[in-house]
């Protein structure tokens, strides 16, 4: 009985975590084994190797530049990076040409898609994309728009996400959307997108009104508002959804300021604050493949500083999670970002900016991840039966 017990006590426990500089420009996404990280180095698409330098990954046409090209997403094993090519579209907004890499091992220029594209997401196999197109308003310029895009891999296929109450081609007037998060399966994605609402006193401009709205978006159901928190403007967006599609992260204008939220259907839009100190703002940036874990920004008086949440913690900055599970951190930074996280939400990658240079660089962390709920039960009950075997003897 008691080695039982000291296996269930084990089974919660992991391995020391860590903190680690890396050799890239940004770091913006990494594998489920934290083996591989995407990013870029200075102008170029590149890949860092756990363990090993920079790798980097030929570019369109084996060009590192003028323009810049990223690697921004890779699937939970690694066998598809995606990222894009920035070229001059317009005296707002750069234009993307969206290409892919067909894994870590294949060094070849990378292949462009159909159409424009810079890929912010992707699904568990890889097969779905998800991220924001440079638009065209009805005056045929560029530059001045995005507009929310998703893709399918295999074929390469572009999928039109329509918001019924958009206006940008009737008015004219710059626009912005972005599908930011997608399921496991690439069925559900989710992002952001401004509508337009009719005011029938301006006959001359008919949509007077604009709003950024949380969307969820399925190919049966469409697009669907998901609503915000009391109080501040109308100004929401979804930045990531679990792997059901049934949870959502996100940020959204409230009474006290812009917020990050956890969305249900049953539960609706729920305020997750922010961090103590700076002003009120807290973003999220991914969450886990379960729904359980939030990664994200928020605000400090130490500037902009990355934050995990949970249930049962709330929101904590990284740091303090770090000296909480006894990672070495002893990082002077101006200020630091997180920028994305493996699917169980053990390794997270992100950016910083050192004092008193603010030079940006790039990190690597491993932690930790929050015990599944049965693993809290079986330690609850190795711990109740310790206590009643020492009672006995």
């Amino acid at each position: 009985m008691r080695v039982l017990i000291l296996l269930l006590l084990s089974a919660g426990v992991a391995a020391a975590g860590e903190f680690r500089q890396i050799p890239l420009d940004a770091a913006y996404d990494v594998t489920s084994d934290g083996s591989v990280v995407v990013g870029r180095d200075l102008v170029c698409p590149a890949i860092w190797n756990r363990g090993d330098e920079a790798s980097t990954l030929l570019p369109l046409s084996g060009a590192c530049g003028p323009d810049m090209v990223e690697a921004t997403v890779i699937s939970r094993d690694g066998s598809l990076i995606a990222g894009a090519r920035a070229w001059s579209a317009g005296p707002v907004l750069p234009g993307y040409n969206l290409l892919i890499w067909n894994g870590v091992d294949d060094l070849n220029p990378g292949e462009p898609f159909p159409g424009e594209g810079r890929p912010t997401a992707i699904s568990a196999d890889g097969r779905t994309l998800a991220g924001a197109i440079s638009a065209r308003n009805n005056q045929g310029n560029t530059g001045r728009s995005m507009e929310h895009r998703a893709w399918t891999t295999a074929p390469p296929t572009a999928i039109s996400i329509e918001n019924p109450h958009s206006a940008s081609y009737i008015t004219g007037n710059s626009y912005y959307g972005a599908a930011n998060g997608v399921s496991a399966d690439g069925a559900v994605i989710v992002g952001e997108t401004q509508t337009y609402y009719p005011e029938t006193v301006w006959p001359f401009y008919p949509y007077k009104y604009q709003y950024r709205e949380a969307f969820m978006w399925t190919e049966a159901g469409g697009m669907k508002n998901l609503g915000d928190l009391p109080g501040g403007e109308i100004d929401a967006r979804a930045q990531a959804v679990s792997d059901d599609g049934r949870i959502v992260a996100g940020q959204s204008s409230s009474a006290v300021g812009k917020e990050s939220f956890i969305w249900t259907e049953q539960s609706g839009m729920i305020a997750l604050g922010d961090l103590p100190g700076g002003i009120f703002e807290s973003k999220p940036v991914d969450i886990s493949a379960d729904g359980r874990v939030i990664l994200g920004n928020g605000s400090t008086d130490q500037g902009q500083t990355p934050y995990l949440w949970d249930a049962e913690h709330g929101l904590r900055s990284l740091p303090e999670v770090f000296a909480d599970q006894g990672i070495a951190f002893t990082e002077s930074f101006a200020e630091m970002w997180a920028n994305g996280m493996s699917a169980e939400g053990r390794f997270i990658v992100g950016g910083a900016r050192v004092t008193p240079t603010s030079v940006p660089i790039s990190w690597f962390a491993e932690i930790k991840p929050v015990p599944e709920p049965a693993t809290w039960l079986l330690a609850m009950f190795a711990a109740v039966g310790g206590g009643l075997l020492r009672r006995r003897g």
